[in-house]
Parts: C-alpha cells; structure tokens; sequence
C-alpha cells in the first residue's frame, strides 16, 4: 500500500514459511481519484534472499484506465512489472 496505490494478490510459496520466494497473482490500483491511471493484473515470480533484500518480476494486463493515463500508453496491452526493495521477516 501507498500514498496514492495499493495492491493484493494470492501468493504460492516454494518452501513452508512465509519469507520464502514465491509466484503470485497480484493486482495493482494506480493512482485515485484524479491520479487514477489505471488497474493491472498478471502472475509475478518473487525472489526473496534469506534477509532483507527482494525483487520482482513479471507480466501484467490493463484491466481498469483512469483519467490520468497517458493518452501514448494507451495501446499497450501487456506489460512488464518489477520492484525491488526490501522486506522484514517476522
């Protein structure tokens, strides 16, 4: 969750704890209200190191378009989701 977006998905993890890598199904909600740009869904590969460290990478399909998309992003179907960041096992 952030300032202006959130995001969700349903997660299977390779090994039985929860600060294992992972494949999810994740959905992102860009923007609200005015700074709406759009909503995308799609199957993303996380890598997660044994401490701290993760990244992301997958592929994602526009589901929802708001009014602050980019009239030039518009024709784009699919498109390549990443992070990279951190996170904190518990």
């Amino acid at each position: 969750m952030g300032l202006t977006s959130f995001g969700g998905g349903i997660n299977y993890h390779f090994k039985p704890y929860i600060n294992s890598s992972m494949i999810s199904l994740m959905y992102w909600h860009q923007g609200l209200g005015n700074t709406y740009t759009q909503a995308v869904v799609g199957p993303v590969y996380t890598f997660r190191a044994p401490k701290v460290f993760q990244f992301q990478i997958g592929l994602g399909a526009r589901v929802g378009e708001g009014p602050a998309l980019p009239e030039a992003n518009k024709d784009v179907p699919m498109m390549l989701l990443y992070s990279i960041g951190v996170y904190f096992p518990l």
